[in-house]
Order: C-alpha cells, then sequence, then structure tokens
C-alpha cells in the first residue's frame, strides 16, 4: 500500500519547533551581548571620570606648587634661585650679589680703559623687580605651568639708575676722550691771510654709553667697548677756499684809503688782524668787522683831522674880565667809515679809496651865552670876584 504525505503551504510542522528553539536562542544571545556592552560603557565612564579626577588632581597640585615657587632650573643675573618662594628669591639674589654688584665696570674708548664705580655711577639693582619678572604660574594654561614646573630660564638682574651719576661720569669720560671737530677759518696775520682747513671730530654719545654701560653691569667681567661718533666740520675745505679767493686775498692785497680833504686815513694789510675776522655762517664763512677796534685803530691817525670844538670862557682878573670867543670842532664820522670798509677791502685800485667829510662839532658854551654871563656880573657888581667866574 501506498504512503502519502501532504505538504502545506506553512512548512512542515517540525521545522516550526526548531524555529522557535532558534528565536529563543538568538534573543539569549542578543540580551547578553547588550548586557555586556552596557558593562562596558559603565567600565569606559568610570575610567574616563577617574582619569578626569587624575588630572584634576595633577592640575590643580601643580598650580599650587607652581603658584608660591619660581619655575626650577630659574636662575637671575646667575644666581640659581629656582623653585623658591618669592621672599626666600629675593633674599638669595641679595646675598648672592653683594659682592658682584660692588665690581667696577671697565669701560674701553679711544684705546683708553676706564673704571666705572657703580656706587659713584649710580648703578644698584632692584631685586624684588628682578625677582617678579619671573613667571611663578599663576596662569591657567597647562603647557605654561608644566614649563614652570619642570623648567625655568635665565633673566638679567632689573638694573636701576640713582639720579644723573652715571650720565655724569659718562661726560667726565667724554670730556677726556672727546676730540672736538676743527672748523675750518680764515686767520689774519701781520704778513697775510692764513686758511684753516678743517678736520672731522670725535664724540662720545653720553647718552648711549651710559645705557650700554648698565646693560652690561653684572652681565659680562669683559671691558665695554664705546665708539666715538664722527662729527663733522661745519664749514668745509671748500668754503675756506671760496672765502680766501672772493675776500681774504682781496683785503689784505693793499691799503684801503679815506681822504678828509688833502689828509688821509690809510689801513693797511698790517691792521686787520686786530679788527677783521671771518666767522661761520651757515657752512660759509663771512667777514666780520669789529667796530670798536676799528675805532681804537683810526683815532691815532684823525689827529690833525678832528679838532675838539671849545667852549666860550671868560678870562681876565678884577675888573678886567673878557670873553674868549668859542671856536667850532671837526669830527670824522668813524661809523662811516666802518660802514664802507668791507665792501672797500675787496675794491681794486683806486676804488680802494674813498673820499669823507668832516662833520661840525658845535660847542657847550656859545660866545653869546658867555657874554650874557658877564653882563650880569657886571649888572650885579661881582665882575671884580674871581670867584663869580
Amino acid at each position: 500500500m501506498t504512503e502519502h504525505r501532504t505538504l502545506s503551504l506553512l512548512g512542515d510542522p517540525d521545522d516550526g519547533a526548531d524555529d522557535g528553539a532558534r528565536r529563543d536562542s538568538w534573543q539569549d544571545d542578543w540580551e547578553g551581548e547588550a548586557s555586556t556592552r552596557r558593562r562596558e560603557r559603565r567600565m569606559l565612564v568610570r575610567l574616563v571620570v577617574l582619569l578626569l579626577l587624575v588630572a584634576g588632581a595633577l592640575y590643580a597640585g601643580g598650580w599650587a606648587w607652581s603658584s608660591e615657587r619660581l619655575p626650577r632650573g630659574t636662575t637671575v643675573a646667575g644666581v640659581d634661585v629656582g623653585g623658591m618662594r618669592v621672599p626666600q628669591a629675593e633674599r638669595a639674589l641679595a646675598r648672592a650679589l653683594r659682592v658682584r654688584a660692588g665690581a667696577p665696570v671697565r669701560v674701553v674708548v679711544a684705546d683708553r680703559v676706564f673704571a666705572v664705580e657703580p656706587a659713584e655711577a649710580g648703578l644698584d639693582v632692584d631685586v624684588p623687580a628682578s625677582i617678579a619678572q619671573v613667571p611663578i604660574g599663576r596662569g591657567a594654561d597647562p603647557a605654561d605651568m608644566w614649563e614652570n614646573v619642570v623648567g625655568g630660564s635665565d633673566h638679567p638682574a632689573v638694573v636701576v639708575t640713582i639720579d644723573d651719576l652715571l650720565l655724569n661720569r659718562m661726560q667726565v669720560i667724554a670730556d677726556v676722550v672727546d676730540r672736538p671737530a676743527v672748523d675750518g677759518a680764515v686767520r689774519f696775520t701781520e704778513v697775510g691771510a692764513e686758511p684753516v682747513y678743517p678736520s672731522e671730530g670725535e664724540v662720545l654719545n653720553v647718552d648711549a654709553a651710559a645705557a650700554q654701560v648698565a646693560a652690561a653691569y653684572l652681565v659680562s667681567d669683559e671691558p665695554v667697548p664705546l665708539v666715538l661718533d664722527a662729527v663733522p666740520a661745519e664749514v668745509s675745505t671748500q668754503a675756506v677756499s671760496r672765502a680766501m679767493k672772493s675776500f681774504a686775498n682781496p683785503a689784505t692785497s693793499a691799503p684801503v684809503v679815506y681822504r678828509f680833504g688833502r689828509d688821509t686815513v690809510v689801513l693797511r694789510p698790517t691792521d686787520l688782524p686786530e679788527m677783521l675776522s671771518m666767522e661761520p655762517e651757515n657752512g660759509r664763512l663771512e667777514p666780520r668787522l669789529d667796530e670798536e677796534a676799528f675805532a681804537r685803530v683810526v683815532a691815532g691817525r684823525l689827529v690833525g683831522i678832528e679838532r675838539p670844538a671849545q667852549d666860550a670862557e671868560i678870562v681876565g682878573r678884577q675888573a678886567r674880565w673878557r670873553v674868549v670867543p668859542d671856536r667850532d670842532g671837526r669830527a670824522a664820522d668813524v661809523g662811516a667809515m666802518a660802514d664802507t670798509f668791507l665792501t672797500l677791502a675787496v675794491a681794486e685800485g683806486t676804488a680802494r679809496e674813498v673820499r669823507m667829510e668832516t662833520r661840525v662839532v658845535r660847542p657847550e658854551v656859545t660866545t653869546v651865552q658867555a657874554e650874557r654871563r658877564l653882563d650880569r656880573m657886571r649888572a650885579q657888581g661881582r665882575a671884580d670876584r674871581p670867584s663869580d667866574n
């Protein structure tokens, strides 16, 4: 007998039982994996929290330590103050610099060596300011804090100067080494005009030198080299040559003559040194006449040309009084002579001569005034008494 099996569209009944078992197994596996993942997340969170707590503790500890102490390895002016609190570092720096701070600073300028004594030059160290320049980790940046905890750097001392003592000391040195520039000039001598050609000078910049010395104080034992600044001459060689050609040589080539009628006043080249010079002005040499010296030179040569005024006088004795008439004087205008001299000095030939006129000088007491006085004396009966004269 043949067995027939009918296949269900929903599958074999035995297969349905297997599928249920598999579903239960899959659910169990999924729930186990989810539980494992939850445990791992909880462990990770705990680990992160722990790391944050450790980092926070380290940060707080580092901040607390570095907020009170200088970074390890810190030196100020070569003095080790690393890891010290500020007051301790100040005491250590002051103690270490007590001897060094009094050592002179040597400077070299123009091949000469000078010693600058700190006490005399007003050089000193501001110890609190020197320590205050060191960062002590109060910043919030962990990188900066870490740098302050594990290592510092070298810092210079904060040098201060008292009043102008350092500048004064540099000026004393400058007075020794300075070589002023020599300006071009023209000198008048009894034998003629002589050119003086310029030369460059050298001077110490006192402000810059003081800054160099202050910067080298406590930094180095080597001499501080100071450089002299070149100072050009105000009047150049070319200006001297122009002055010689345009004025000095013509002025000394011949006399200058002032004619007063038949009389003359002659000023010769040998008279020039006393009254004539050439002065710098905007890089040029300009002639200058000393009018007082000019007047002294010509005064003795106006004798016979000038004549003082003569006052009227009452002369005689007892009743025989008489009036001596006044007389006008003559005077040369020395100011006008001086005004023309620089022009005449560069002229040629007869153009170096000029005609001058004397002026009349009136007496203070005229003949008329004297006669009136004598008349009053006679009218008052006092003409016989000499004391009335």
